[in-house]
C-alpha cells in the first residue's frame, strides 16, 4: 500500500517522546492496519482509507486470532485503535490526507485493571528468591526494583552499571527522550548492593558488560526471561503474577491521595499525570 513514508516520518517524530517498546507496538498495529486495508479492502494508496475501513478494521480485532491464537483482548483491540488514530490525526493535521477516517471511531477507554495483589502478596513473592545464590541476589533485585521503583521490563533490561547513583541512591532513567531519578529506599538499595557485591561478579563473563541485570551467558537479560524471572517466583508462593500486575502494585499500594499524585507521576515516568490519576481511581474502587 503506498504511503509515501507516511507512517516513517510520523515515528520519526515520536521518537523523542515514545519509548523503544512504545514505537515497537506502535508500528506492529500500524503495519498490520495498512496490510488490512491492502489484502482484505483492496486499497492502494492511503489517501483511499475512509471511516468504512476504519470500522471494518476495529470489527476485525475483535473477530480475528492474534499471533498466539486467540482473541484479541479488549485492551489491545483498544491499543491499536488509538495508535492507528492517533496517526491519522497527525496526518490530517499536517495536510498529509484530507480527512481522518478514525474521527468517528468511539473508544471505550478501559480503567485501568485492579489490583489484585496485597502487600502480604508482595513481601511473601520478595521474600522468596534465596540470598545465597548469584541467580536469586538478581531475581530479588530485579523484583526489588518492579515494585519498590517502578521499573518496567524494558528499564530493567536497559538498566547499566553507570545508571545507579550509589551516592545519592537513585537510579537515573532514560524512557521516550525523557531523564528521569527514581530513588532508592532502603529495601532496594540492599538488595542491589548484595547484588552487586556477590551475585553479579559470579555472572560476569564478558568484558565490557554494562548491564545490571545478566543471564547464565553473561549478557543482558532478554524481556521475555525478566517476565518468567516475575512469573516463576510468583507461582512458588502460589501467586499468578506478572510485571504488569508488580508495577501496578507499586502504584496502587503508594496512592493515598491527590497529593502522591505529580510524585508518582514522575517516579514511574507517566508523560501525564491523568494517567497517574487512572490508577488512583482504580486503587479507590479496589478497596473493600
Amino acid at each position: 500500500m503506498k504511503t509515501s513514508g507516511l507512517h516513517e516520518r510520523y515515528f520519526e517524530m515520536r521518537k523523542a517522546e515514545w519509548s523503544a517498546a512504545t514505537l515497537r507496538g506502535a508500528r506492529r498495529w500500524i503495519a498490520d492496519f495498512f496490510r488490512f486495508c491492502e489484502e482484505r479492502c483492496q486499497l492502494d494508496d492511503i489517501d483511499e482509507v475512509k471511516a468504512e475501513h476504519a470500522r471494518a478494521f476495529e470489527q476485525w480485532l475483535t473477530c480475528m486470532p492474534a499471533r498466539h491464537g486467540r482473541p484479541y483482548s479488549a485492551r489491545s483491540v483498544e491499543n491499536a485503535l488509538l495508535t492507528v488514530r492517533m496517526l491519522f490525526r497527525w496526518a490530517t493535521a499536517a495536510g498529509h490526507v484530507a480527512e481522518n477516517p478514525f474521527a468517528e471511531v468511539v473508544l471505550h477507554r478501559l480503567a485501568p485493571s485492579a489490583c489484585t495483589l496485597t502487600a502480604e502478596d508482595v513481601e511473601r513473592l520478595l521474600a522468596g528468591p534465596s540470598d545465597m545464590t548469584r541467580y536469586g541476589l538478581r531475581d530479588r533485585a530485579l523484583l526489588q526494583a518492579i515494585y519498590r521503583a517502578g521499573l518496567t521490563v524494558e528499564e530493567c533490561r536497559l538498566l547499566d552499571l553507570a545508571d545507579i547513583d550509589a551516592d545519592e541512591r537513585a537510579l537515573c532513567l532514560s524512557r521516550g527522550g525523557r531523564q528521569r531519578r527514581v530513588p532508592m529506599g532502603e529495601p532496594l538499595a540492599s538488595s542491589f548492593n548484595r547484588y552487586l557485591a556477590h551475585g553479579r561478579p559470579g555472572l560476569h563473563r564478558h568484558e565490557g558488560e554494562a548491564a545490571v541485570f545478566i543471564g547464565e551467558w553473561g549478557r543482558r537479560l532478554h524481556p521475555g526471561v525478566i517476565s518468567r524471572i516475575v512469573h516463576e517466583h510468583g507461582a512458588r508462593v502460589g501467586l499468578a503474577v506478572n510485571p504488569t500486575a508488580l508495577r501496578r502494585a507499586c502504584m496502587v499500594h503508594r496512592l493515598r491521595d491527590e497529593d502522591a499524585v505529580l510524585e508518582l507521576q514522575a517516579q514511574m515516568g507517566h508523560k501525564t499525570a491523568s494517567i497517574t490519576r487512572r490508577y488512583l481511581r482504580a486503587a479507590r474502587e479496589a478497596r473493600p
